[in-house]
C-alpha cells in the first residue's frame, strides 16, 4: 500500500509539472514577427546655384540701340501706312465735297449762300489737317532714314568687323530686321509721295470752290 501511495504522488506530481508548462507557453509556441527596419532618413539636396549671365561683348550697347530703335520703327510702320492712306483719301473726299457745294451756288439763294461757303471753308480744313497728317509722317520718315537706317547700319558693320561681336544675338537679330527696316522706309517713301501727289492735284481744286463761292455773292 505505501509502495502504491508513493507512486500516485508521483504521478500527481508529473501531472502538475505538465500543467504548469502548458501555463507557461511552452516552447512549442511561435515567436511573433521582429518589427520591419525604419528607413534611413534621405538627405535633402544641397541648392544649386544660378549660372551667372554671360558678360556681353563688346559693342552689343551699340548693337541693342540699333535693334531696339528699328524694331520700334518696324513695329509701327503698317500703323503709319495706313494714317497716310486714310488721309489722301480725305483730301480727295474733301475736294469733291467743295467742289459739289460750289455747284450749287449759282442757284442757291444769296441768303443761303454763306452756308455753302461755310461748307467749302470745312472741307478745305479737312483737307488741310488730312495733309499735316501726311507732311508730320514725311518729317519722321526723313529722319529716320537719315539716323535709324545709319544707325543699324553702323552696327552690322562692326558686327561684321568683331567675331565675337557678330555671334553675339542682337547682330544675328539685326541682320534680318534690317531688310525689313529698308522695305517699310521704301513702303512709307512711297505711300507719301502718293499722298502728296493727291494733295497737288486737289489743292487748285478746292481753291476754285472757295473762289466759285466768292465770285457768286
Amino acid at each position: 500500500m505505501r509502495a502504491m501511495g508513493r507512486l500516485q504522488k508521483v504521478l500527481t506530481g508529473a501531472a502538475l509539472l505538465a500543467l504548469a508548462g502548458c501555463s507557461r507557453g511552452g516552447g512549442d509556441h511561435p515567436l511573433p514577427p521582429a518589427p520591419p527596419p525604419k528607413p534611413a532618413p534621405v538627405a535633402a539636396a544641397a541648392p544649386v546655384a544660378p549660372l551667372a549671365p554671360a558678360a556681353a561683348p563688346e559693342g552689343a550697347e551699340a548693337v541693342d540701340a540699333a535693334l531696339s530703335a528699328a524694331q520700334a520703327f518696324d513695329a509701327k510702320a503698317a500703323a503709319d501706312l495706313a494714317a497716310a492712306g486714310k488721309a489722301e483719301a480725305k483730301i480727295h473726299a474733301a475736294a469733291e465735297k467743295a467742289q459739289a457745294s460750289a455747284a450749287k451756288a449759282e442757284a442757291t439763294p444769296e441768303g443761303q449762300r454763306a452756308a455753302v461757303a461755310k461748307a467749302i471753308a470745312a472741307a478745305r480744313a479737312d483737307a488741310d489737317a488730312a495733309h499735316a497728317v501726311i507732311t508730320a509722317g514725311q518729317a519722321a520718315l526723313a529722319e529716320a532714314q537719315a539716323g535709324l537706317v545709319a544707325q543699324a547700319d553702323a552696327a552690322l558693320a562692326s558686327c561684321g568687323a568683331d567675331a565675337t561681336l557678330g555671334a553675339y544675338a542682337g547682330c544675328v537679330t539685326l541682320t534680318t530686321e534690317r531688310p525689313a527696316l529698308q522695305k517699310n522706309v521704301d513702303a512709307l517713301t512711297a505711300r507719301y509721295t502718293a499722298a502728296e501727289a493727291a494733295w497737288a492735284k486737289e489743292r487748285p481744286r478746292l481753291d476754285e470752290a472757295a473762289a466759285t463761292v466768292a465770285l457768286a455773292r
